[in-house]
């Protein structure tokens, strides 16, 4: 694995970083805080998530991102001759997660889950693994020793892939386990076939004897078949008399029913004819009155016309006296109108001078509200200098000054007085800085609040304007309204006058015109009378015909009633005979459907007999297959404990066994290599034994880690921690072409940092690059590529390539 490039956006102190990494001694240097470590714990993020992080997620996003930006990072990096771009990305107020791999330009994993398990599975190593065997540091150098036994041997054996036989061990026994657990499963359901063959036997008794009852069913079914044949017969000859007398009696009962309403209309007819000849009596009376009836309505039709002229011009004079009113009333409106309107000009003219003055208060309080924000974002800005400043004051206090410097290791002496001295002053300084801009707001805040006073007092005087001028508007569209109804009142009123002039002096009688209406009335009643009396005498004749018509029907239905009642006597139908016939039917059928549905049920008996039979069959060549399958599972079951028994027996466990005693010693050798190295021969051997602990020899003699001093012991475990890493490096066919070094130069003098970096050097050919993170600036000249990390005043990390 080479890294390429990495890309951090908003991440911890960075708010947008892109660095290309090339191949070597690769040195990322700055000032403690700046940002060093968060560089290499990025590229842990990228691949493993938040559990990669040293901090919950929630800290993880730049803190003075705003709560819609996202915070996310882009790693690329080569295994095996592929490319892989990585991008994993917090979004929103919830930091929802999410992730999606790249492998050469093609996606290979989506989901911020599904990316790290497509990862952990190409890398070979969870988080775990990743920082303990390819990122060292100063505080962590003894991350391994200081595990417990077991804990030592589950992440040695996991970062080597040894774990992936205790996994097949595991699966073996769990499969073994499994097909036992079969095997008893079908002892407990074998059965004895001798009792199953016998139980076969009994069934295929049952099912002759069934058989027979059968036979004897289907010969009573037959005989009662015949039974029911000839009553069937009988029932019918005489279904066919009772249909046939059905239908007779439905006849006469109509022929009857017909009879009854022909009397009954020619009773009705006979008295509609005598009403009739009423009638024509009294229209024989008032037909005379006819020829007068016309006279007079011809008479009030020319008096109506008269009137109508009469009535139109009293009218029409009404109407001009009422639009000579309606125009004087016109002219006081427009009157009063026209002098409310001459003080329109002087409204106009104060509402622009409140206009402009508003505009000006606006702009003044715009421009007071801006500095009040500058003021309150500056205040908050030093109040944030003033927490780190207090927190470092309060750490450096705690320390001590004869204490060591928690990174480097040197002792603050002398610096101590000035360092807390050099914070107190800052904190002072930043406290009244606060303190005369907090001044400067309350200042604006009394300027602004005179502001808007002012700006509600104009404000309500353009509303009262506002008002009056709404006003005005509003006389101006009544007044042209007005003059408009005036002239449309003055041509209405001429127009009356000439039509009054053209209808000229109109004489009319209208006690006469009363006299003849009245009259009229009168004669109309009378000549409606005539009108109907006249239709009804017309009608006497086809009421005559009717009449004749009916006697004829009445005839005609007696002859076919009497017809009816003689094929009913000729028809010789007994009604209690038919009823005896169709019971003894019902009661044939009903016999003949028992015995039928007796031997269906037989049937399924003999059906669910053989189903039987069937099944015992089927079970006894499946007891046969049970007895193969367990000495087949027995067989395997042997197989698998060859593989792996109970304990630490089996061909795997001793294959494991020869696996992880070859680990110590190449982990032994690896280490005394870079040991001998870092302390300029002084120490040769370091033996890492079964428990995986670190002994150091001196002279000859061996003593465990603990005996030397801290310096000393951390040369001892970063021996260790490049021992696995070279290791790995070298099972795993240089997959993993760098490691990390993250402050291992603390505890060191001068000389031990140049055998260190000389160790490293001889390490290029399996390491294409080695990052080393430090504060420390000595040793820049021994590097072959410089990252300088960077904090600038607003606490915004940022980085620059020599």
């Amino acid at each position: 694995m080479k890294l390429l490039s990495i890309t951090l956006h908003n991440y911890r102190k960075f708010k947008h970083a892109e660095i290309n990494f090339p191949e070597g001694i690769i040195g990322l240097i700055g000032h403690n805080g700046s940002g060093k470590s968060t560089i290499i714990e990025a590229v842990g993020w990228a691949i493993y998530g938040n559990k990669a992080a040293r901090t919950k997620k929630e800290f993880i996003k730049r803190q003075n991102a705003l709560p819609n930006e996202d915070c996310w990072v882009k790693l690329e990096f080569e295994i095996g001759g592929e490319k892989y771009e990585v991008t994993r990305i917090m979004s929103g107020k919830n930091l929802t997660p999410d992730a999606h791999v790249k492998v050469n330009g093609m996606i290979a994993a989506s989901s911020a889950d599904g990316s790290t398990r497509f990862l952990e599975k190409r890398i070979g190593m969870d988080a775990d693994s990743f920082f303990t065997s390819l990122i060292a540091k100063q505080k962590e150098l003894n991350a391994l020793s200081n595990k417990t036994y077991g804990e030592r041997k589950k992440s040695m054996l996991k970062m080597l892939k040894i774990d992936a036989i205790e996994d097949a061990i595991k699966k073996v026994r769990e499969d073994k386990r499994a097909k036992e657990q079969r095997l008893e499963g079908i002892k407990i359901g074998l059965k004895d076939i001798e009792e199953l063959k016998k139980e076969l036997e009994e069934w295929k008794e049952a099912k002759d004897k069934a058989s027979f009852v059968l036979k004897t069913l289907q010969a009573e079914i037959d005989e009662f078949e015949k039974q029911v044949f000839y009553l069937e017969e009988m029932r019918n000859k005489e279904r066919e008399k009772f249909e046939e007398y059905t239908s007779l009696e439905k006849e006469k009962s109509l022929l009857h029913e017909r009879l009854e309403n022909k009397k009954k209309q020619l009773e009705e007819k006979r008295k509609e004819r005598k009403e009739m000849e009423e009638k024509k009596e009294r229209y024989e009376k008032i037909a005379p009155f006819e020829e007068e009836y016309k006279k007079v309505r011809k008479e009030r039709e020319e008096m109506e016309k008269m009137r109508e002229g009469y009535v139109k011009r009293k009218e029409m004079e009404k109407e001009l006296q009422k639009i000579q009113e309606e125009k004087k009333a016109l002219d006081t409106l427009i009157t009063e109108l026209h002098e409310k309107l001459q003080q329109g000009e002087k409204v106009k003219k104060r509402k622009e001078e409140l206009e402009m003055e508003e505009k000006n208060l606006f702009e003044e309080k715009k421009e007071i509200e801006g500095g009040i924000n500058i003021k309150r974002v500056q205040i908050k800005h030093v109040e944030e200098r003033l927490q780190e400043w207090v927190r470092k004051k309060d750490e450096i206090e705690k320390m001590g000054p004869e204490s060591s410097c928690p990174t480097c290791g040197r002792i603050l002496g002398e610096r101590y007085e000035e360092i807390v001295e050099n914070f107190k002053k800052k904190i002072e300084e930043g406290k009244k800085g606060i303190r005369e801009r907090e001044e400067e707001i309350r200042e604006l805040q009394g300027r602004l609040q005179q502001i808007e006073e002012k700006m509600k007092e104009v404000e309500k005087e353009r509303e009262e304007i506002k008002e009056v001028i709404d006003e005005l508007q509003k006389a101006e569209k009544e007044i042209t309204h007005y003059r408009k109804s005036k002239r449309e009142k003055e041509e209405m009123e001429e127009k009356r006058r000439k039509e009054i002039e053209q209808m000229g002096e109109i004489i009319f009688d209208e006690v006469k015109y009363e006299e003849v209406k009245e009259r009229a009335v009168e004669l109309e009643k009378m000549q409606e009378e005539i009108f109907v009396l006249k239709n009804e005498i017309q009608k006497i004749p086809q009421v005559e015909e009717y009449i004749a018509e009916i006697s004829s029907d009445i005839t005609f239905l007696s002859a076919q009633l009497e017809g009816v009642h003689k094929k009913i006597n000729d028809l010789d139908f007994n009604k209690e005979r038919y009823e005896d016939l169709e019971k003894q039917y019902e009661r044939g059928r009903r016999e003949l459907q028992k015995k039928r549905e007796e031997k269906i049920r037989k049937e399924g008996e003999i059906s669910q007999i053989e189903r039987e039979i069937e099944r015992i069959k089927k079970e006894i060549e499946e007891q046969k297959e049970q007895r193969k399958k367990i000495k087949e599972l027995r067989k395997e079951i042997q197989s698998l404990d060859i593989l792996a028994g109970e304990r630490d027996t089996g061909l795997l466990n001793d294959f494991k066994r020869y696996l992880i005693s070859r680990i110590g010693p190449l982990l032994s050798s690896y280490a005394s290599t870079f040991f001998s190295i870092f302390t300029g021969g002084k120490y040769n051997d370091i033996e890492i034994d079964e428990n995986y602990e670190i002994f150091i020899y001196d002279n000859g003699e061996k003593f465990s880690i603990t005996r030397f001093s801290g310096g000393e012991e951390d040369l001892a475990n970063l021996s260790l921690r490049l021992a696995i890493s070279q290791l790995i490096a070298q099972r795993a066919g240089s997959v993993f072409q760098f490691i990390a070094l993250d402050e291992i130069f603390g505890s060191q003098d001068l000389e031990r940092r140049r055998n260190v970096l000389q160790a490293l050097g001889g390490l290029s050919h399996q390491f294409r690059q080695i990052v080393l993170i430090t504060h420390i600036e000595d040793i820049k000249d021994s590097l072959q590529h410089i990252i300088n990390v960077f904090e600038d005043e607003e606490g915004i990390s940022h980085v620059t390539i020599e």
